[in-house]
């Protein structure tokens, strides 16, 4: 049976598609893509059963995107403990609203706590992805938007692969407010109390290793 490739797939198709799937996908308006490849949305008909997933090589994230996932986490957890924060990683679902089911590369939760069996919160106070080539574009714009849709979330954080910095993003009075950090500074997290060295969210990345502009075999960082 084939279906028109445009068709919408609504959010119950989508769970109902996601709890059965061996990866992770993502939701957006409609359309159910590989988590982090926004540029290869899935056929309706794989969403729906009617045809078995394509069995492609899944590109994954580089070292130095692994590297600051994990400096991050050790810094902000080890900053929240004892707190009514809790630091979630990118298994936990986001649910910002109905149209827009996401997997953050972090996410920080100060309000209200589910049951720790869910996989799925819809209340994050702070997102933060870590930027790659292949993403970034959809990181700054329709996942932004998505995200925003939920009351709780105070700042979008945006960390670089390229360089030293971040591009944050904070809630104020109804608006969204950028301010970019980078060394000396420290990154400033309003919406936790937290303030992170630059030194130890980059800790061990190799900066020789820059990504040239026309370098085509590392798309991912």
């Amino acid at each position: 049976m084939s279906l028109p490739a445009h068709r919408w797939i609504s959010p119950e198709e989508y769970l109902a598609f996601e709890a059965k799937a061996l990866e992770k996908h993502e939701y957006v308006d409609g359309v159910v893509y590989p988590r982090g490849d926004p540029d290869h949305p899935l056929d309706p008909a794989v969403v729906l059963g009617l045809r078995p997933e394509p069995q492609v090589a899944m590109a994954g994230s580089t070292l130095r995107h692994s590297t600051i996932k994990v400096n991050l986490t050790i810094a902000i957890g080890a900053l929240l403990r004892n707190t009514p924060c809790r630091l979630y990683e990118s298994d936990v679902r986001v649910r910002p609203g109905s149209a827009g089911y996401l997997y953050p590369d972090l996410l920080v939760v100060c309000g209200e706590q589910g049951d720790d069996l869910e996989i799925e919160v819809n209340n994050p106070t702070l997102v933060i992805e870590i930027l790659s080539p292949s993403t970034e574009g959809f990181d700054r714009g329709e996942k932004f938007d998505h995200y925003a849709v939920a009351d709780s979330l105070q700042q979008y954080v945006l960390v670089s692969t390229r360089r030293q910095g971040t591009d944050v993003f904070t809630r104020d009075d109804g608006r969204w407010v950028l301010e970019r950090f980078a060394p000396p500074d420290h990154l400033h997290l309003a919406s936790i109390g937290v303030d992170l060295d630059f030194a130890e969210i980059y800790h061990n990345v190799q900066w020789s290793l820059l990504l040239q502009p026309n370098d085509t075999t590392r798309d991912r960082e």
